[in-house]
């Protein structure tokens, strides 16, 4: 096998908590080299293209002294640590932990944007499903389960944790803490304007509710109702719904109570697994 480069860091979690702001910020960075994909998913999805087909990614590697990548569903996925730790047992991995409450109605928002759930669901429509990908969304935020299964393949020193409101209220000293722990320059200060936030939202969907009851009977014809079909396949036809400058309306009391009672033993053992106080999460 030819010489390869691999990563010395890897930004693996959480989905939807700050973790395409910190890659920015981390690109800046003169001693830091990432390429520019920032989702490699190659411990999950990809493992089956080889070593040789990752480390193209870090061809570019010239003289930095820490190599990275972000991929943040490897934290949720139960085969990624082994595989991590046999290819790059001295690795240092970063997680960007966010109120799970917060980070589970941001992760549905995303994917109703991207046509993943009906125009016509609401989150608490989605809450009462018990199927697989509803419980993915929920169980990402059962943080101390996916840290605790990456602790058996790696030592607490080799992990670092951030939290997404420490990365919103204090990013330079979230930042310096990042860069002392790759091995980098604490001291370099990068540019912390930018802001990975989608400011769109749909509009009122009474015209797709109206073509839907209209087309009813195609259902039995195509097995698929045709507008849920456009929905689901055309982001064009979804654009169709947007309005931009709009932000996702706020989660709901009532839901934020019932993600509260399901998260709230996950929050305490995360409390006992890094020894700190996670309160704020919990009112």
């Amino acid at each position: 096998m030819r010489d390869i480069t691999l990563p010395t860091f890897i930004l693996a979690g959480a989905p939807k908590s700050g973790s395409s702001s910190l890659w920015q910020y981390l690109r800046q960075h003169p001693e830091v080299y990432l390429p520019d994909q920032k989702e490699l998913f190659y411990f999950d999805f990809n493992f089956e293209k080889g070593v040789e087909w990752y480390s193209e990614f870090f061809s570019g590697h010239q003289t930095e002294a820490a190599i990275g990548e972000a991929t943040v569903w490897y934290m949720r996925w139960s085969t990624v640590p082994e595989r991590m730790s046999e290819l790059l047992p001295n690795v240092k991995l970063i997680f960007v932990l966010r109120n799970p409450v917060d980070r589970a109605y941001s992760n549905w928002c995303h994917e109703k944007r991207d046509g993943i759930h009906p125009f016509d669901q609401t989150f608490e429509d989605f809450l009462k499903r018990e199927d697989r990908d509803s419980r993915t969304i929920i169980s990402s935020g059962y943080y101390s389960e996916h840290l605790e299964r990456f602790l058996r393949y790696f030592p607490r020193g080799q992990i670092h944790i951030c939290f997404t409101e420490d990365l919103k209220s204090a990013p330079k000293e979230t930042c310096k803490d990042v860069f002392d722990f790759i091995g980098v320059n604490p001291e370099f200060e990068p540019d912390l304007s930018f802001e990975d936030n989608v400011s769109w939202w749909f509009g009122s969907f009474w015209i797709l509710r109206v073509s839907k009851a209209i087309l009813t009977p195609f259902k039995f014809i195509f097995g698929e109702n045709p507008i849920d079909f456009m929905w689901r396949k055309s982001r064009h036809f979804r654009s169709l719904f947007w309005r931009r400058g709009e932000r996702p309306p706020k989660c709901s009391e009532a839901d934020r109570e019932t993600l509260k009672q399901e998260y709230k033993p996950h929050i305490e053992a995360l409390e006992t697994l890094l020894k700190r106080s996670l309160s704020q999460w919990k009112t």
